[in-house]
C-alpha cells in the first residue's frame, strides 16, 4: 500500500474507534442520545435508576384509567409490553409503576374496593326493674311468707349475634390539595337477640281453703300480696318473658384521606430497586347519612290454676302482655379514623358521631282470665299505642387491623364499641297499672360491642 493511501486509512481507522468510544452509532447520519438513568430503550437496554434523579409520581406519564402511574420509553412503548421495569423486573415479575404493596389503597387509591364481613355483637340488657315475685313458704301461717323476686327485666339477658358487614367503594378523584376522595355505602344488621327468662311456683293454702299459686306480679301489688286484685297475673304457678330485639344499619358516605409524603427507591438484597410509599400514619374524615332500625318484641305471660273453696271447684287463670316497639332513625353523621401503615400490616382507630331523628312507636296488647280466682277483682284487656319522634344520638368507637394477602385482597379484622341514646326500648314500656295509658317511653339506651372479621378486594 502507497503512503498516502496508508494514512488514509489510519485516519479512517482512528475515526472509527472514537466513534465507538463515544457510543455514537451512524445508521441514518443521527446521533442517538444517551439513554437516561431509570428509562428504556426498544430493544431493552436499561440504566439503572438513581435516588437522586427519581422523579416523583405526579411526572410519571399516566394510564388511561387516570390512576395508575406506568413507565414508557422514549417512542411510547409502555413497559407491560414485556421490556424491563424501572424496578429492575419484567411485567410478568411486580406491579409496575410507583404502586407497591405499601402505597396500594394510599399512593395509589384503587378504582373500587369491597369489604365483605361477619360481625358478632353483644348486646347489653336493659335497665333493672322486678317484674316477677314469689312466696316462699317456709311456715304458716301466711303473714310469715318470705318474699323474693325469682325474674326481673335484665335476667332476659343476651349472649353474641352474628351479622353481616359490607362495604362498597368507589374512588371520585384527587382534590388540589393532595386528598384522595372516595364515596361509600355500608350495610351491616341481621344480627337478632333473644332471651327468656321463666319462673315455676306452686300453690298453697291461703288459710280459707282456697288453692292459690305463689307467683305475684308489680300488678296493683297490696301489702300482703294474697288479694292483690288484679287477676291472671297474680297468684299464678308459671312466669315466663321473651325478649327479642333486632339492628340493621345503612351509610351513604364521602371520605377524603391526606395522601402521605413521597414515595422512597428501596434497594433490594437481590440488586432489584423498589419503589415503596413511607411507612407511617394518616388520617381520613367521612360525612354522610346513616338509617338505622331497632325493632323489638317484648313478651310477658302467666299461667296457673287456683281451687276456690266457695264454688268448690278449680279454674285455670293466665295473663299475656305483649309489647312490640319500632325506632327507625335517620340523620347526618361524621367520623374518620387513623391508620398506621407498615409493610403488609395497617392498624389504627375509627370512630363516628351521628344525630339522628327517631321515628318510635309501641303496641301493647294486654289480656287477662281470671274466672274463679277469688281475689281477682281486676281483668284487663286492652290495646295500648303512641308514637312520637325525638332526637337519638349514636357514638362509635373502634379499633381495627388488616394484613394483605395479596396485592388485591386483604384480611380485615376490628373490635368496636357503640352506644345509643334516645330509643323506645320494648321492656320499658311495660304498665303494672290496673288502668294503664298510652304512653312511650323513649329514654332508652344500649351498648353494643363485638369483633368484625372478614376480607376485603381491591379493583
Amino acid at each position: 500500500m502507497s503512503f498516502p493511501n496508508r494514512a488514509r486509512f489510519t485516519r479512517c481507522t482512528c475515526l472509527v474507534l472514537t466513534m465507538g468510544l463515544l457510543g455514537i452509532a451512524m445508521p441514518d447520519g443521527q446521533a442517538a442520545e444517551q439513554i437516561p438513568p431509570g428509562r428504556m430503550v426498544p430493544d431493552g437496554q436499561y440504566a439503572p435508576p438513581s435516588p437522586h434523579s427519581y422523579t416523583p409520581p405526579s411526572q410519571y406519564p399516566m394510564a388511561h384509567d387516570g390512576q395508575q402511574p406506568v413507565m414508557a420509553d422514549d417512542v411510547g412503548i409502555y413497559a407491560n409490553l414485556g421490556m424491563i421495569a424501572p424496578d429492575g423486573s419484567t411485567a410478568n415479575e411486580v406491579p409496575l409503576g410507583p404502586c407497591d404493596y405499601l402505597g396500594q389503597g394510599d399512593n395509589c387509591p384503587p378504582m373500587f374496593y369491597v369489604e365483605q364481613q361477619v360481625r358478632v355483637l353483644q348486646r347489653s340488657a336493659v335497665e333493672k326493674f322486678p317484674i316477677s315475685f314469689e312466696y316462699d313458704v317456709d311456715s304458716s301461717p301466711p303473714d310469715s311468707l318470705i318474699v323474693s323476686t325469682p325474674i326481673d327485666s335484665g335476667d332476659v339477658g343476651f349472649g353474641g349475634a352474628a351479622g353481616y358487614y359490607m362495604t362498597l367503594g368507589r374512588y371520585l378523584g384527587r382534590d388540589a390539595k393532595n386528598r384522595d376522595h372516595f364515596l361509600e355505602f355500608t350495610y351491616w344488621g341481621l344480627n337478632s337477640w333473644d332471651g327468656t327468662a321463666a319462673s315455676g311456683g306452686f300453690r298453697f293454702n291461703d288459710g280459707s281453703g282456697n288453692l292459690i299459686g305463689t307467683l305475684f306480679t308489680p300488678f296493683e301489688i297490696t301489702t300482703d300480696f294474697i288479694d292483690s286484685p288484679v287477676g291472671g297475673f297474680n297468684r299464678a304457678t308459671e312466669h315466663r318473658a321473651f325478649y327479642r330485639s333486632t339492628i340493621n344499619n345503612w351509610e351513604i358516605n364521602g371520605r377524603f384521606r391526606r395522601r402521605p409524603g413521597k414515595d422512597r427507591l428501596v434497594l433490594l438484597p437481590t440488586g432489584r430497586w423498589r419503589r415503596e410509599a413511607q411507612p407511617g400514619g394518616h388520617l381520613s374524615f367521612l360525612y354522610g347519612l346513616r338509617f338505622m332500625t331497632i325493632p323489638e318484641r317484648f313478651e310477658f305471660n302467666s299461667s296457673g290454676r287456683v281451687f276456690n273453696a266457695t264454688a268448690g271447684e278449680e279454674f285455670d287463670i293466665s295473663g299475656s302482655y305483649r309489647i312490640r316497639t319500632n325506632n327507625d332513625m335517620l340523620g347526618v353523621q361524621i367520623g374518620g379514623d387513623y391508620i398506621h401503615q407498615h409493610g403488609k400490616f395497617h392498624w389504627g382507630f375509627r370512630g363516628k358521631a351521628a344525630g339522628l331523628l327517631n321515628l318510635h312507636n309501641q303496641t301493647s296488647d294486654i289480656e287477662s282470665v281470671a274466672a274463679g280466682d277469688p281475689y281477682a277483682a281486676v281483668v284487663i284487656n286492652t290495646r295500648l299505642h303512641d308514637a312520637n319522634d325525638d332526637i337519638a344520638s349514636v357514638v362509635e368507637f373502634g379499633v381495627t387491623a388488616k394484613y394483605m394477602i395479596t396485592p388485591t385482597c386483604w384480611v380485615h379484622a376490628a373490635y368496636d364499641l357503640m352506644w345509643i341514646h334516645g330509643l323506645a326500648l320494648a321492656p320499658e314500656q311495660l304498665q303494672f297499672d290496673a288502668n294503664p295509658v298510652d304512653r312511650l317511653d323513649n329514654e332508652g339506651v344500649s351498648f353494643y360491642h363485638g369483633m368484625t372479621l372478614g376480607l376485603e378486594w381491591t379493583f
